[in-house]
Formats: C-alpha cells, sequence, structure tokens
C-alpha cells in the first residue's frame, strides 16, 4: 500500500475509534473523558456514582482502592464489590473489587479489577469502504493498602499501584501509576470527615506512547446533616466539582448526586445479612440514560436491612486501645494512656461522644499543664512505686471520673507527703486550678497526717454546733479513708443533729458495717428502732 493509501486507513480506523471511544464513555464522565487513564475516574460500585462520584471522603470499604485508598484503614471488616455496566453502543464496564483487615492494625489492603470494552466495531476507510473489524479494551489492576493512626490518631494514609492497558486493534500501550490518599476524621462529633487524593502522584507509560497518565489531585469533604443523611462534595485540580447526598434508613438507601451538567441517582438496600444492591442511573445532557448495577458482600456478621449493624474493625480496635489506655493508666504511664485514648476515639466516634471524651479531655489537659509528654524525668517521678506516686495517680484518676474534691485532696496528700519534691507541689497547684478548689496550705499533709487535721477541725466544729461544716469535714476525711468508721460515726451523728435522719442512718450502717462490735452505737439505733 501506498502513502497516500496508508494514510487514507489511518484515518478511517481514526474515525471509527473515536466513535468507539465516544460510545464507551460513561454518562457522568463529563468533558474530561478523553485524557488516558479516564478508565479510573469511570466509578467502581453503584453507591459512588448514584452520588455523583463524590467519594474521596466517604469511601471506606473495597472502592477505596478506587476512590481514596486512605479508606482502608477504616475498612469495617472484608468486602467484596462487583460491578456491572452496559454502556452506549454495545459498550461495557466491568468492575471487581476486594479489601480485608490487616491483622492486629488498624489497617487495611485491597484489589480491584477493571475492564472496558467497546466489542467489535466495523471498520471503514476514508471513502466509507468496509475494512476490517476491530475492537477496543481498557484493563487494569491496582492494590492498595492504608493505615490509620500513623502520624496523628485520625489521620489515615493510603497509597495504591495501578497498572492498565489498552487496545486498540494492532496498537497497544501501558501504563503504571501509584495514588496517594489520606483521610481525617471523625471531626465535629463524628459528622465530618475530610479526604484528599492524588491520583497518578508517579506515573510510566510504555507501548505506543509516551503520554503518561496525568495528575488528579481531588479533595472532598462528607458531612452528617442529622442521623442517616449525609452530604458530600469534591474538587479536583481540574476545576470539576462533584456533589453527592444519600439518605439512609433500615429498609435501604437513596442517593442523588451531580457532577457538571450530569445528573445521577439511585437505591440500594442490605439482605441476607450481609449481602448489598445498589442500582444507579445517570443521565447525560448529550449521551442519555445508563444503568449501573452493583452487588457487594461483607465477610463475618452484619446488621439490618439499610445498615450494618455488628461491631466492625475499628471499633474492635478501639475497644484494644482503650484497654492499653486503663493498663497504662494503671501503670501511671499517662502521656501513654492519652496517645492510646486518643487512637480509640479516632477509630470509634461512639467512645468521643461517651464519658471517655470527658476522660479523655481532663487527662489532656494535666498532661499538656505537667509537660508530661516531653519530660522524661517527670514522667519517671509520676511512675514511681512510692506513696507519693500512687496518691498522684489516686488524684488524677478522681479529676478524669469528675470527682473534683476528692482529686483536690489527694493532690494535697501528694504534695505533704514528701515536701522535697516541689513537682508534687506544682501537681497540687495545677489540680488546683483545674478543678476550682483553692489550695489550702495548713491541709498540705501526708495522708494519715490529712485524716487526723480533719478530725480536729470536726470536734471543734461539733463543740461550736457547726453541724454542717462537721459534716463537711466527715464527708473528707471518707474521700480519703473510706472503711474510717468513727469519720462515718460523726458524719451520722451531724446529719442526725440537723433533723436529716435518713442519711443519718445510712451513715451509722456504714459506721456499724466497718465496725461490728461499736456497741454504743448499735445500742442507740436499737433505740431509735433503726435496727
Amino acid at each position: 500500500m501506498n502513502t497516500a493509501g496508508r494514510m487514507k486507513g489511518l484515518l478511517g480506523l481514526g474515525v471509527a475509534s473515536a466513535y468507539a471511544l465516544a460510545a464507551a464513555l460513561p454518562a457522568w464522565s463529563g468533558a474530561a473523558g478523553g485524557r488516558p487513564g479516564e478508565l479510573f475516574n469511570y466509578g467502581s460500585g453503584a453507591r459512588p456514582i448514584a452520588m455523583g462520584g463524590a467519594f474521596t471522603a466517604v469511601a471506606k470499604d473495597a472502592s477505596s482502592v478506587y476512590y481514596n485508598p486512605a479508606g482502608l484503614g477504616m475498612l469495617s471488616r472484608p468486602n467484596v464489590q462487583l460491578m456491572r455496566s452496559e454502556l452506549f453502543g454495545g459498550a461495557y464496564y466491568d468492575y471487581a473489587g476486594y479489601a480485608g483487615n490487616v491483622k492486629g492494625l488498624p489497617a487495611g489492603w485491597g484489589a480491584e479489577f477493571i475492564r472496558l470494552g467497546t466489542g467489535l466495531v466495523e471498520g471503514r476507510d476514508a471513502n466509507n469502504n468496509r475494512t476490517s473489524s476491530f475492537d477496543y479494551t481498557e484493563t487494569a489492576f491496582a492494590a492498595a493498602g492504608g493505615m490509620k493512626g500513623v502520624f496523628f490518631p485520625r489521620l489515615s494514609v493510603g497509597a495504591a499501584f495501578k497498572f492498565l492497558d489498552r487496545r486498540l486493534a494492532n496498537s497497544a500501550d501501558r501504563h503504571f501509576a501509584v495514588d496517594l490518599g489520606a483521610q481525617y476524621g471523625s471531626l465535629m462529633r463524628g459528622r465530618l470527615d475530610l479526604g484528599l487524593s492524588v491520583a497518578n502522584a508517579f506515573s510510566v507509560a510504555g507501548g505506543d506512547t509516551s503520554d503518561r497518565l496525568p495528575l488528579l489531585l481531588k479533595a472532598g469533604a462528607a458531612y452528617k446533616i442529622i442521623e442517616g443523611v449525609m452530604l458530600a462534595a469534591e474538587v479536583n485540580n481540574d476545576g470539576e466539582f462533584r456533589v453527592g447526598s444519600e439518605y439512609a434508613a433500615p429498609i435501604g438507601s437513596a442517593r442523588l448526586g451531580f457532577e457538571g451538567s450530569a445528573v445521577s441517582f439511585g437505591l440500594g438496600t442490605v439482605f441476607m445479612k450481609s449481602y448489598s444492591l445498589d442500582v444507579a442511573v445517570t443521565r447525560h445532557p448529550v449521551l442519555g440514560m445508563s444503568n449501573k448495577v452493583s452487588l457487594g458482600y461483607q465477610f463475618g456478621r452484619a446488621g439490618g436491612a439499610g445498615k450494618t449493624g455488628e461491631t466492625g474493625r475499628p471499633e474492635l480496635m478501639a475497644r484494644d486501645y482503650q484497654a492499653l489506655a486503663l493498663k497504662e493508666l494503671g501503670e501511671r504511664k499517662y502521656s501513654a494512656a492519652l496517645d492510646s485514648m486518643e487512637k480509640a476515639m479516632a477509630l470509634d466516634q461512639t467512645i468521643t461522644d461517651g464519658k471517655w471524651g470527658g476522660k479523655f479531655r481532663r487527662l489532656a489537659a494535666v498532661v499538656e499543664k505537667l509537660n508530661f509528654k516531653y519530660d522524661a524525668g517527670r514522667r519517671k517521678l509520676f511512675a514511681g512505686a512510692g506513696e507519693q506516686s500512687a496518691l498522684a495517680q489516686t488524684s488524677l484518676t478522681a479529676y478524669m471520673e469528675d470527682q473534683n474534691l476528692k482529686s483536690a485532696l489527694y493532690a494535697h496528700a501528694a504534695a505533704g507527703t514528701d515536701m522535697k519534691e516541689p513537682v508534687f507541689e506544682e501537681f497540687l497547684n495545677v489540680m488546683s486550678g483545674l478543678t476550682g478548689i483553692p489550695v489550702r496550705s495548713d491541709e498540705v499533709l501526708s495522708r494519715a497526717a490529712l485524716v487526723r487535721e480533719k478530725t480536729r477541725k470536726t470536734d471543734v466544729n461539733f463543740k461550736t454546733r457547726k453541724f454542717d461544716l462537721a459534716a463537711k469535714e466527715c464527708e473528707e476525711i471518707i474521700l480519703l479513708d473510706e472503711n474510717n468508721s468513727l469519720a462515718w460515726t460523726r458524719l451520722g451523728s451531724a446529719y442526725f443533729a440537723v433533723g436529716d435522719l435518713s442519711r443519718a442512718r445510712t451513715a451509722y450502717d456504714r459506721a456499724l458495717a466497718i465496725d461490728p462490735e461499736n456497741g454504743s452505737l448499735a445500742e442507740f439505733m436499737r433505740a431509735r428502732g433503726w435496727k
């Protein structure tokens, strides 16, 4: 064939190829459909497609390999996803993805297979004469991993390694690329998650092309407006803006999304406890309508129709971190315990919303004010086996439990045990500021001496008939020594003197439980008909 003939043949092949590729574009791919590697932007799963592809901050399952590998760090349990999409002009798009957990870590890994094809297309030359038929295919493989808490407890990071093979008639090219991703959250009491993805951060090309996969930077956010209602949005460096919404109910979920001038919507449900079925319909102003159906399966037990309900891997890991934090608190490793608590809350938002959230904030205040994180000497001193560090531990634990008075009393006792350790005096001042209870200079004593001093004050208050103050001193003695029978007896007497008979009887009962040989108290209670 002469040069002119070859040019005419190539022109005819190019015209037919353009038709085939146009037919293969999914309805929501928009104006960017001609870029190399656009296969990686078509979508994986009907759920994200129905949400307009705004999934950078949402992905936390097998689709994370596709949208943001950092989501694998928050993988609830192993799962698989399959999708089949019939496109325009007989083209098809198949996707299969799997994600699994990494044992013992808040981490996950995943892999995916994608194939786009047009089927056979009849070739025509420049004169519209029939030539040999050909097809166009794109085949991609990817593997990814992600982990939470690498640099910060709420930060997940991940990476994906991709391979793309493209074939058109006798021409072929290959692309290798690396995606990087990050997710941060949850914030605002579990309502807000942030996501960042750098697709094709590193890319090489081979075969019949030198065009590498283009860098694509995506930043997104997902916000739970109310329980079951989520709004997601993202923007990329090409100026494309995507927004999606989802309403999750017990019977299933409804979704709506926009990407440029394309509109998408869909439904999803969970059945037989572990299976999910999702449908997406996309409408493009030029290319028209197309449908996507995906099927998912979660390994392990799952919950009701609209959403999974059993404890997943992040929640289980959070419990492990909670247990570790308790162990570290028991060992007086306060800075380490704070880190473990923060990791637990990053993995399970319900911990932040519960009582542990308050404990974390109180412990964080003490750790910061005493500079435990950066002062190894102080950490060692407070982790010691002596009485002083034990009293400080009780004070700090009481403060974490929101028992401010007990915390202040034990802080006084810790400072008064050994006045040669000025850091415990600083601890007393810190706890005074945090609890709002002023330092009582005459009560900076050892625990035993402090009990004796308060017993003396109780006697003085009884003699001056200040029964309310006597009761207060007795209550503080009991906080320092809950098995002090004399303090319980005198507390009962103070309540009795002011006419609070119910509390008086309770205090007397406790005194007799500690010291059953207290005959005079037993006789008094029998005379009152209380025993």
